[in-house]
């Protein structure tokens, strides 16, 4: 499950930062080259400034409930993102970067705290979970053109 877990949040933040401007352009008819850029921009930007956050909110709260709430308000920024009107997605999709931040990190030490030994072995397999990062844009890409 952990394994599935980092396959989902890489292919979800890949899927996001790939296709977003992509989207805002058929939907919202945006300009891939200056707002959509932007939007993409302030992704990573965001992402960036969740983690350095989340470091502080970890040493506060258990990553279990982080987590748990980070996924909540990802699902509801990405909803806004996907069913909003155009203002509505160029300010959600960048604030879904900060929402996913932190769940690579706690999903992977929630991970190898599971398991008492062969932790070496145990971070390769998660570490392969990275190829969501290919593995789901190329499905949003596919389910796009279809």
């Amino acid at each position: 499950m952990f394994f599935l877990g980092i396959v989902a949040y890489v292919g979800t933040e890949q899927s996001l930062a790939n296709w977003m401007s992509e989207f805002l352009k058929q939907y919202h008819q945006v300009d891939p080259a200056s707002d959509g850029a932007n939007a993409v921009a302030w992704f990573w930007g965001l992402m960036t400034m969740g983690c350095l956050l989340g470091l502080a909110v970890l040493k506060l709260w258990d990553s279990r409930q982080v987590l748990k709430v980070a996924c909540i308000l990802s699902a509801i920024i990405l909803s806004i993102a996907l069913l909003g009107n155009r203002q509505l997605s160029l300010w959600a999709f960048p604030a879904a970067g900060f929402t996913i931040s932190v769940m690579f990190s706690i999903v992977f030490s929630l991970a190898l705290n599971s398991v008492s030994k062969h932790h070496g072995s145990f971070s390769g397999i998660l570490c392969s979970g990275i190829f969501g990062g290919a593995l789901v844009p190329f499905i949003v890409g596919a389910l796009e053109t279809s």
